[in-house]
């Protein structure tokens, strides 16, 4: 039997973006408009739009709307993750665990909208909230 694979709209990839970005910089201690923040969020999307449309259309086009295309949780991860070293390249640094914890909470929050920031510290490091927040909060 084929199990069945979980897709998602570009509205629910844009709320989750914005709230784990947005959750990732206040367990830091930062704006979501400080970098890295910025860079990832427009590099995701452009990312995921040139995943459908050739680049052209994307730059001279806008489609009715984006929900016509539907996106994994693994290709949003691959996404977000490629989004966050293509920031970190442009800062000319090494990713920290602040980056990691961006991947983390966009795609905790993309899978359960409803998470809050002690649900991504569990599932996803198996680590009390503050630990985590000491973590990215030294990485900021």
């Amino acid at each position: 039997m084929e199990s069945l694979v979980t897709v998602y709209t570009w509205s629910e990839i844009n709320t989750a973006l914005s709230a784990g970005v947005a959750m990732t910089a206040e367990v830091a201690g930062q704006l979501v408009t400080d970098a890295p923040f910025p860079g990832v969020c427009a590099d995701l999307l452009a990312r995921l739009c040139g995943q459908v449309l050739p680049w052209e259309e994307v730059v001279f086009t806008a489609p009715v709307s984006y929900d016509a295309y539907l996106f994994t949780a693994e290709q949003v991860s691959a996404a977000v993750n490629r989004a966050v070293d293509v920031a970190v390249r442009g800062e000319r640094r090494r990713c920290n665990d602040r980056d990691d914890l961006i991947v983390n909470c966009v795609v905790a929050l993309l899978e359960d909208p409803g998470a809050d920031f002690t649900d991504v510290a569990y599932s996803c490091y198996g680590q009390s909230p503050d630990t985590i927040a000491g973590w990215a909060r030294r990485a900021a």
